[in-house]
């Protein structure tokens, strides 16, 4: 006999299974100060609170047992069988909906779990699940997530160390810019490369970007990412650079991997950068990390970028990538 308690964990397998169904009669939220379960009402789901009994049931009960509320909601089932430590699955779901206006309440059960929402936005949170669902399907590869703390530091050279940058740190990336990228672009691409650290990148994002350093203290690569604000879903890395001498080490696959288990731990679902389309080595860089190309409204050299991004004649390379925690693993 299969155990009850043996259910899904991997976190892609469950959101390309998510199958919701909407029940068929409406639900409602009350509480009983008695702490009893009234005669004739059976109750969905019971919550015990300090301030007395909640219960979760159909409306028709309510009205029949003479029970107050005011919030009226659908019932949708997720009808994967979720085990119960498994990592991500509500917080996937929860951000989803969050990204369409809607509010959600989940309870969890030994075999599913089930969504509470306006009943007016059923069908639209059908069809965001239903969507949800088929992005899953379509991944490459399985979504593990993991601690940022879990990405194995074997991948750094002995002696080397990873940390969040502080304030005092912007004067050492600025430091290594024009080195690291080998006078590209001239006077003009030093000052605009120096205009996209600013101190606020050394301020307010720390806890999603990263330096790495050798055994000796000396900056050898860094990242600065945030996760969007207004796109909930969405991580966004802002600059990377590795040093020459370091770039066959594998040090940018593990800063985006590192960045990765973060975003993912904060509910985001995929990653977007853009580059210079003069920049052939970072083009080629995020292509094999597997970053899309987004379409552009021209094309450089082959690439499609978009006209005057950030600024006249400042055209980019827009990508996207689909996030797991692991993140571009090292080859």
């Amino acid at each position: 006999m299969t155990s009850p308690f043996n259910g899904e964990r991997d976190l892609q397998r469950l959101l390309a299974g998510l199958s919701p169904r909407v029940a068929a009669e409406p639900y409602v939220f009350v509480a009983v100060d008695d702490g009893r379960v009234p005669a004739g009402v059976e109750p969905f789901a019971t919550v015990r609170e300090d301030e007395g009994l909640s219960l979760v049931l159909p409306q028709r009960q309510a009205d029949d047992a003479g029970l107050a509320y005011d919030y009226v909601a659908v019932g949708i089932t997720l009808q994967i069988h979720s085990d119960l430590a498994a990592v991500g699955l509500t917080a996937a779901v929860a951000t989803r909906l969050a990204e369409a206006g809607i509010s959600c309440n989940v309870i969890a059960g030994v075999h599913h779990d089930h969504l509470f929402l306006p009943r007016a936005r059923a069908e639209q949170a059908v069809a965001e699940l239903e969507r949800l669902a088929k992005e899953a399907a379509a991944l490459p590869r399985p979504i593990v997530p993991v601690s940022p703390a879990d990405l194995p530091a074997g991948l750094l050279p002995s002696g080397w160390s990873v940390r969040h940058p502080a304030v005092d740190d912007r004067a050492r990336v600025q430091a290594v810019l024009g080195q690291w990228w080998g006078g590209l672009g001239g006077e003009a691409g030093a000052r605009e490369r120096a205009a996209l650290l600013p101190r606020l990148f050394f301020q307010h994002f720390t806890d999603t970007s990263y330096l790495i350093e050798d055994d000796k203290g000396r900056l050898v690569a860094f990242l600065t990412g945030f996760l969007s604000p207004s796109r909930p879903g969405t991580a966004y890395v802002h600059f990377v650079g590795v040093d020459p001498a370091a770039q066959r080490d594998g040090l940018g696959r593990w800063l985006y991997a590192r960045f990765s288990a973060a975003a993912v731990a904060r509910g985001a679902r995929q990653v977007e950068c853009i580059t210079s389309p003069s920049n052939q080595n970072s083009v080629a860089f995020h292509t094999r990390l597997g970053f899309r190309i987004n379409p552009g409204d021209r094309t450089v050299n082959g690439i499609p970028v978009h006209s005057d991004h950030d600024g006249p004649g400042l055209h980019r390379v827009a990508f996207t990538r689909p996030l797991d925690a692991r993140g571009p693993r090292p080859a």
